[in-house]
């Protein structure tokens, strides 16, 4: 996991105040998030992924379940067996697709934090309302850029 500081290490650049000084602060502020790597994600680039449901990588052991609750004759179909390296490929990617999702949250809410914290706090009561990174940046880009 890369480390990504704290919003104070980057004093030189001045909160967001208004239409007065949002040219020079969306330009400072792209760049301080393309450093930390959110900045796609801030852009709409990259979309929020969706937590992995664990039922969907191991389908075949709910219908198995759902059949044995139902009450319905056990029929095995060669889909429903699953040979062990088919239950470790499952569990690999489910692993995969997790910590894909858990780095995709974690620069998520970092980008949001550095959104929110640059900006003067007479602005960031309207902004907290927002459950994106880019919904808020766009929030901000209409309601400040001339």
């Amino acid at each position: 996991m890369n480390d990504h500081g704290t919003p104070d290490e980057f004093m030189d650049l001045e909160r967001l105040a208004g239409q007065s000084n949002y040219l020079r602060w969306s330009s400072d502020f792209k760049l301080i998030a393309q450093c930390k790597g959110v900045w796609s994600i801030i852009a709409g680039e990259e979309e929020i992924l969706a937590k992995p449901n664990r039922s969907d990588y191991f389908e075949s052991t709910v219908r198995t379940s759902d059949r044995l609750k139902s009450k319905e004759p056990a029929v095995e179909k060669p889909s429903d067996q699953q040979t062990p390296s088919d239950q470790s490929a499952r569990i690999a990617e489910y692993r995969l697709d997790l910590d894909e999702y858990e780095d995709n949250e974690r620069r998520a809410r970092l980008a949001m934090m550095l959104i929110i914290y640059w900006t003067d706090p007479s602005i960031r009561g309207t902004l907290l309302q927002y459950d994106t990174p880019a919904a808020i940046w766009k929030v901000v880009k209409d309601q400040y850029q001339m």
